[in-house]
């Protein structure tokens, strides 16, 4: 976690300096190009792409979760992931327009992005420096913020449920019918017929010959073609077998637990464990990170002469910063949570429904899931 930002954590996925990496990779032709002969210039403006890319991804999800939280929904969390990112809220009450208009907000800002740095990179030469190199520097990132916003505000419109565009035609679609399952099947209907288009064109066009479709733009295609269609495939599978999904409870998954702060002695541990009943401690820092556990066989053997001299920390099993899960998930909902939270560490806390006035909204922690009892839930059924 970095940080929280309209009042939830907002965590960077493991995969970002992967992504970040290629990018400089795959950018740096365009550099040398643009600004032959100049080391420095050339390392300065690699290093930007990946700026403006990170940049342009965390500006695209926290516009999600202020217009999620301008519509009244609590914000659980956010994430940056690779080319993407992803936001979590509190969606029991929402209606079809706050779903419409929680999906657009991000393309929305990246397409004000790109305006913006198009409109600039035709006015920098008259507001730079006289100096060629940094005119054309400034005119080649600016350039770049335009190509990059550009793509992520086209490629999160795309009409499939595991992007933004696909969100968009649900919610038209539950709005104009009354019944968001039918936009949800639609929606994930439309995905896939856009995937297969898209492929069978850009085959098509590359077979004809044409200049504008080369081997690696194929490839791009067949890869986006591919994420599209089982995105919009697995939408619909699970769509169609919600009913029996939907007994999914976390109460079968989790193991209780109730959280302590990291200032108490293993003496309070020991009260707090006895008091709730439960075998887990969840310890949290002033912040209410939680940022270990302890269990019931650590604590017994911490000798009693010692609980009340020992602190928390000196015995707590660390946890990974991830996404907390909320306990009032239930069928599907668990299934997504727990699925990112996953990307994170192999054990998460579950947290109750936000309580006013309890850390910034944020429930108390009522539990931990561990990913072998998750794998094991699944494989018995």
């Amino acid at each position: 976690m970095i940080g929280r930002v309209a009042g939830a954590p907002l965590l960077i996925g493991s995969t970002w300096p992967i992504v970040a990496a290629v990018v400089a990779l795959v950018f740096v032709p365009t550099v040398v190009a643009g600004i032959p002969g100049n080391p420095a210039a050339i390392a300065v403006g690699s290093v930007f792409f990946i700026v403006v890319l990170f940049v342009s991804v965390l500006a695209h999800e926290l516009t999600h979760a202020f217009v999620a939280r301008a519509r009244g929904h609590y914000v659980y969390w956010t994430v940056i992931t690779g080319l993407r990112g992803m936001i979590r809220y509190d969606s029991t009450e929402i209606t079809p327009r706050s779903f419409v208009l929680i999906a657009a907000a991000g393309p929305a800002t990246n397409v004000v992005f790109a305006l913006a740095c198009w409109y600039a990179s035709h006015t920098a030469g008259a507001i730079t420096s006289s100096t060629p190199t940094v005119t054309a520097m400034a005119v080649l990132l600016l350039s770049v913020g335009t190509i990059i916003n550009t793509f992520l505000a086209l490629f999160n419109l795309f009409p499939s449920l595991a992007m933004d565009g696909g969100a968009i035609l649900e919610g038209l679609i539950w709005r104009v019918s009354g019944d968001r399952a039918k936009g949800k099947v639609v929606a994930a209907r439309v995905g896939r017929i856009f995937a297969v288009v898209m492929v069978a064109s850009a085959l098509g066009l590359y077979l004809l010959g044409d200049s504008r479709v080369s081997s690696a733009t194929l490839v791009l295609a067949v890869l986006l073609g591919w994420y599209l269609f089982n995105g919009a495939t697995s939408a619909l599978a699970a769509q169609q077998s919600q009913r029996p999904i939907d007994w999914l409870d976390l109460g079968a998954l989790m193991r209780p637990a109730v959280g302590v702060n990291e200032f108490v002695t293993i003496a309070d541990v020991a009260a707090t464990m006895e008091r709730a009943r439960v075998g887990y401690v969840v310890v949290t820092d002033i912040g209410d990170t939680a940022i270990g556990y302890i269990d019931a066989a650590v604590v017994a053997s911490v000798p009693l002469s010692e609980q009340a001299g020992t602190g928390c920390p000196a015995v707590l099993t660390q946890l990974r910063a991830a996404p907390a899960v909320s306990r009032d998930a239930v069928g599907h909902d668990v299934i997504a949570q727990v699925a990112v939270g996953l990307e994170f560490s192999s054990i998460l806390v579950v947290r109750a429904a936000p309580i006013l006035g309890y850390s910034r909204g944020v429930g108390a922690p009522v539990g931990l899931l561990w990913e072998s009892d998750v794998l094991a839930r699944f494989n018995a059924t």
